[in-house]
């Protein structure tokens, strides 16, 4: 009976809330800060006289593949700019000196590489050794001569740091706990032993987070003890912060075409952007966009195999590599030229200070000219990349990538890039479904199918204006000044009970930020009056069932359920209700506090009830694919109208950069694509992409489309102007203005300073 009487009082409360007034209708209502300001920290920095860099990659096992002088095969393309202004990541075997555990940089093989690296002085480079590989084996005692190491760096002060490959595959698939080794690595039964000692099977999220730390660790040992050199490759997993935390060299992402088949794990390269240049800002640590293109995907007869990729060096089709279900390799197999296209321009404008493409030499075309055999770029794939790059050379401002919204993320999550169990292993909680509910809202899935869709970039209503920030950095929370660059933050997941994160995250709110928080991530170290509301729930037997339709106090407008939702009663104590259900139950409220704002929202975890019970197979296909999550739309629609300077209408990806002078807005068209693995792509017109850009309270004064170096006209009388955008296609809209928001570059903070 007491209980029941406190659910009354509980309710009558909120009820009254209500009734005594409706929230003022007003178009900013969840975000405090009203400025379209950059960060400092978010300028590009120049290295070597500029502030981006192309990288050609070395092949590890034909060096002449690359350029020299001598080669016969590039004589023709190596006078290019492409060529010519390039930096160079040198894909090497090994820099351990051959039957032994001595590590010298002189003991590089093909030593031909050494040779290659004096031909270069006045362009970055990094090498990228492969024998390390699994990392397990690192963890052996390897002896290096530092003087000699120092000596041959000084000499070299191009040389940015070593690489290594694809360090979050190599440490999950072929961990001890994990796969069977038929051989011990490197055929030492006693070595395998410690190995095995070292890295047992973890318990939890932590210690596996604590065993990928290790890893690190006995990397930098291996690279002569030097942390300011080694970097970390990242590919299908957000370990980006993780790297960033491990040592202080250039954080890589890596970018590749699909897992799976229809049902498996789709890479995503928006969202490993998003990871990748949140770490860079959180850490302050340059980043490099590494791009692969094999394509596991279908064929025209829906026959699935792995690692297909083009190259017009051979006339007739091969197998790509030994070993069952292995694509093909040959003119017009793997991604489509488009998809290398758009990856292309979004790794400029996205803030990387490194973009190199993985096996370059499989993008030229060869030719015989008096006999001789030569390459060029006149191949599909050689036309995009060429194209591309002479575009960065004619538009080298690209400015600062602008991210206003930081999306928190568990520090031990080991998100998978494509979604699902937290590390791939553990059991899928409802934080870990928050998380992909807000991520595939964000970028919707899409696909690798048997109808020719390549998946890996996505049209959405929302933009790539996030950054993956992850607060619980081991020993204190994320720096306030990383904080106060965004915004708004948005609490994702699940994460300890920690008073230094909760004082930073008030600390956040307190300078002007917005904090979007779940009743779930709430604890004692919030206290009612950054809450703005008394919380029930620990004199409550059960949660409140959401009744529909749910009423919006922001704009009158309302929404239905298709599933059941539960939420939590909570008591106002100085909040601003803004959502309820049908029976008068607060669903979200918004409280001011300091300079900024709290908004919370009493749905468990936002996603509908579910037991969570069935683990097995692809969760995602069950309880993410093709599904609607209508209270992360309703906040990520309110976000984003807020946060975003002008507003884009149409089927589009798009995102923004500041420039001196105004904004870059562009627009990638990722529909109307059909690619089979053994087909030159085909393009539907009738999927061209009509955009309306509106352009808010901008003053425009120019408006030009980059690539085509077109003038835009633009409607006065809605201030607005519409583009097309071909299917697979890019523009990149120059937009100039004469007001301050077009010119500011300085948060308020900083401008105080």
């Amino acid at each position: 009976m007491i209980k029941l009487l406190i659910l009354g009082i509980c309710l009558a409360t909120a009820i009254q809330a209500f009734s005594q007034g409706k929230v003022e209708m007003r178009k900013d209502i969840l975000v405090a800060r009203k400025d379209f300001d950059v960060s400092k920290d978010w300028q590009p920095r120049q290295i070597m006289g500029k502030d981006f860099w192309h990288l050609l990659q070395t092949d590890r096992i034909e060096p002449d593949f690359f350029v020299d002088n001598d080669n016969p095969f590039l004589r023709k393309v190596e006078s290019k700019p492409l060529f010519r202004e390039s930096g160079i990541l040198y894909w090497n075997q090994s820099i351990t000196v051959p039957g032994s555990n001595k590590v010298s940089m002189a003991a590089m093989e093909p030593d031909v590489f050494t040779k290659l690296i004096e031909k270069r002085p006045n362009a970055p480079f990094f090498v990228m050794p492969t024998t390390i590989r699994p990392f397990y084996r690192l963890i052996k005692n390897f002896e290096f001569d530092l003087v000699a190491y120092n000596k041959w760096k000084l000499s070299h002060p191009n040389f940015m740091g070593f690489i290594n490959a694809e360090t979050d595959n190599g440490f999950v698939q072929y961990a001890p706990w994990r796969r069977k080794y038929e051989k011990p690595i490197d055929g030492d039964n006693e070595f395998m032993k410690i190995i095995e000692r070292e890295f047992p099977k973890p318990k939890n999220r932590e210690e596996l987070t604590a065993q990928m730390l290790k890893v690190c660790d006995t990397s930098i040992k291996y690279f002569f003890n030097d942390a300011e050199k080694v970097g970390y490759m990242s590919e299908s997993h957000f370990l980006d912060h993780i790297f960033g935390e491990a040592s202080k060299g250039v954080l890589t992402r890596e970018t590749t075409n699909t897992r799976g088949g229809e049902d498996g794990p789709h890479y995503r390269h928006q969202m490993g952007l998003f990871s990748a240049r949140g770490a860079s800002r959180q850490y302050q640590r340059d980043w490099m966009w590494y791009i692969a293109f094999y394509y596991n995907g279908y064929d025209d007869e829906g026959k699935f195999t792995n690692n297909n990729y083009a190259t017009y060096r051979i006339t007739k089709p091969e197998q790509s590599m030994p070993g069952n279900n292995m694509g093909m390799k040959g003119p017009g197999y793997g991604m489509s030229p488009s998809l290398i296209d758009r990856r292309l321009f979004l790794a400029y404008l996205s803030g990387p200070r490194y973009v190199c493409l993985e096996q370059w030499w499989d993008y030229v075309g060869k030719t015989r000219k008096g006999g001789n055999p030569m390459w060029d770029l006149s191949t599909p794939y050689g036309k995009v990349w060429e194209n591309w790059f002479e575009f960065t050379r004619k538009n080298p401002e690209r400015g600062a990538s602008y991210a206003p919204v930081a999306l928190l993320v568990p520090f031990e999550q080991g998100y998978p890039n494509y979604g699902g169990k937290s590390w791939e292993i553990f059991n899928y909680e409802r934080p870990d479904w928050m998380i992909d509910a807000f991520m595939f809202t964000i970028v919707p899935h899409s696909p690798v199918n048997k109808k020719g869709n390549e998946g890996a970039l996505s049209n959405g209503p929302y933009g790539d204006i996030f950054d993956v920030i992850e607060p619980n950095t081991p020993i204190k929370p994320v720096a306030l000044n990383v904080l106060n660059n965004y915004k708004v933050a948005v609490m994702l997941g699940s994460y300890p009970k920690n008073k230094a994160l909760a004082d930073r995250l008030m600390e956040y709110v307190k300078n002007g930020g917005t904090l979007l928080l779940n009743i779930k991530q709430v604890n004692e170290f919030f206290p009612d009056e950054f809450m703005g509301i008394k919380r029930t729930n620990e004199l409550l037997s059960n949660s409140i069932h959401v009744k529909s339709p749910v009423s919006s106090l922001i704009d009158d407008n309302s929404f239905g359920l298709h599933e059941d939702y539960e939420c939590e009663a909570v008591v106002l104590k100085g909040a601003t209700p803004l959502l309820k259900d049908a029976d008068g139950n607060l669903l979200a409220c918004k409280n001011s506090y300091g300079k900024g704002n709290v908004v919370l929202s009493t749905i468990d975890c936002m996603v509908p009830m579910n037991n969570m019970e069935n683990q097995e197979g692809n969760v995602l296909k069950s309880m993410v694919y093709g599904k609607t999550f209508p209270f992360i739309e309703y906040f990520l629609k309110s976000i984003v109208r807020e946060v975003l300077p002008l507003e884009v209408r149409g089927d589009i990806e798009y995102g923004l950069n500041k420039i001196s002078n105004g904004w870059l807005l562009y627009l990638i068209n990722n529909n109307g694509v059909t690619k089979f693995t053994n087909r030159e792509q085909v393009l539907d017109n009738s999927k061209t992409a009509k955009v309306e850009v509106a352009l808010k309270d901008i003053r425009a004064i120019n408006i030009t489309e980059l690539i085509g170096m077109k003038v835009v006209s633009k409607n006065n009388k809605t201030n607005s102007f519409n583009v097309e955008v071909p299917p697979g296609g890019v523009k990149i809209i120059r937009i100039v203005g004469d007001d301050l928001r077009m010119t500011s570059g300085l948060t308020r903070t900083q401008r105080s300073e």
